[in-house]
Order: C-alpha cells, then structure tokens, then sequence
C-alpha cells in the first residue's frame, strides 16, 4: 500500500514539475528616424508609397540614451518617425524644391534606423 501511494505521489510530482513556457514580447517596430536641425516643411519621400510635408505636430521627442545618458547634438535636432517595411527603401528630403538628402537603405525586422540631413 504504501508503494503504491508512493507511486501516486511521484506522479503527481512530477506534474507539478513541467516546465511552462511563456513567450511575451513587445511588437517589432521596424521605423526609419529622420533627423535635421530643421525638418518643418521639409517633404520626405519613401520610396514610391510614403510623401508628407513635415509639420510640428510629426516631430518626436528626443529620448534620452542608455542609462539616461543625453547628447546635447541630438537634443537639438528636430526628429519624424516613419514606420516601414523591411526592405531596401529610398529616402528623399527636399526643401524648397531642392533635395537635402537622398539615400537607399535597408532595413530589417524589428530595426529603427537613422538618417541625418546636413
């Protein structure tokens, strides 16, 4: 008798054991950042799928950096976030009908890149 409680104790046990995975993640963001010390009413171009008119309600707040480390040049550049696609994208920003920056880049799953216009 006793074996066999032992036996139902083990099992139960031995359930109590399992292993449980729980997988939480926070969404991927893949996001090309543009900066530049003045990017309202610049246009930027995405490939053949994105145009808008920077206005200062698209501009994002700086955030600070590792362990709330800050760089005073970053601080002080006007930022718009665009969320895209993986893929090979073509940027364009033009003001005033001349092009400030132009360039192809890829981006991957889950990636923020950043493009600065001098």
């Amino acid at each position: 008798m006793r074996s066999l409680i032992a036996i139902f104790a083990l099992i139960v046990l031995s359930g109590c054991g399992a292993q449980k995975q729980l997988v939480t993640a926070a969404p991927e963001k893949t996001e090309i950042q543009v900066l530049a010390r003045q990017l309202v009413g610049s246009v930027i171009r995405i490939g053949d799928s994105y145009q808008t008119t920077v206005r200062r309600e698209d501009l994002v707040p700086y955030r600070m950096g590792v362990l709330g480390a800050t760089d005073k040049d970053d601080e002080r550049l006007e930022r718009v976030a665009v969320v895209v696609d993986p893929g090979t994208h073509r940027i364009r920003v033009e003001r005033d009908g001349k092009v400030l920056h132009e360039q192809t880049l890829y981006i991957g799953r889950g990636q923020v890149r950043e493009v600065r216009v001098k």
